[in-house]
């Protein structure tokens, strides 16, 4: 049985997701890393999964850290194209207060595993499968790969939809200085969730795919760059791999 949803807790999640799909465009700032800044940054939604080692992990645990979640799928090109960029962040941060919350929506343990050791690294941030949609359906993801970016407060200050290259220069100096800004007052985790319909599932298969269009990028990796509608949970016939970002 679902529990009572707090009013304030459902008005912050409407409120993100609100600046997010646009309809409170004059809040939104475009920046030089092509992050879109949030002048009003609304709390961040709780996740709590287990990664594929079974560790369970909170995003509440992480407060007074820079947290980037970033959403994906291991079937969705433009999200293994940004991938490698992902982990030369991570290297270069990762003895920060800096976190990769990398959430596979839709996807297995094991097809997080299977996509993990094709790559010719494996990846050493943090993976989480959610084949149920546990914490993406309380995220305005609108495709894939969405990424969010969430100061020490707890809060969401910068979004993306579409591939970045996350090592680039204005990247790592917009999260070098969120991670050196102090944490002041820290809010409190937003502690539930008004849930979303079902997501539609795809035909022949247990599990539920997002649909959505995927956002073009504002400093996209090199090479076609997606522009696709999933149509029933499968790109439509235009959608070709990206090459990987430099």
């Amino acid at each position: 049985m679902l529990k009572p949803v707090d009013p304030k807790a459902a008005l912050a999640v409407a409120a993100m997701t609100a600046l997010l799909v646009g309809s409170a465009g004059s809040a939104l700032a475009a920046d030089a890393s092509g992050l879109t800044e949030l002048v009003t940054a609304p709390p961040a939604p709780q996740i709590e999964l287990r990664d594929i080692d079974g560790r369970r992990h909170r995003l509440s645990d992480l407060r007074g850290k820079v947290v980037l979640v970033n959403f994906w799928a291991s079937w969705c090109p433009p999200c293994r194209a940004e991938m490698p960029s992902l982990q030369r962040l991570w290297d270069r941060l990762r003895h920060t207060d800096f976190v990769v919350l990398a959430i596979a929506a839709g996807e297995s343990k094991r097809d997080v595993v299977g996509f993990d050791f094709s790559l010719p690294a494996r990846l050493t941030f943090t993976l989480l499968p959610d084949p149920d949609f546990d914490a993406t359906q309380y995220w305005p993801v609108r495709g894939l790969p969405a990424s969010f970016v969430i100061d020490t407060r707890g809060r969401v200050t910068h979004v993306a939809h579409g591939a970045r290259r996350w090592d680039s220069p204005h990247i790592l100096a917009l999260l070098r200085t969120l991670i050196d800004t102090a944490p002041g007052s820290i809010q409190e985790p937003v502690a539930a969730f008004r849930k979303r319909p079902a997501l539609p599932r795809l035909p022949g298969s247990r599990r539920r795919a997002p649909c959505g269009r995927l956002g073009a990028a504002s400093n996209p990796p090199p090479g076609p760059q997606p522009n696709a509608l999933l149509v029933r949970g499968r790109l439509s016939a235009n959608q070709k791999p990206n090459r990987e970002p430099r």
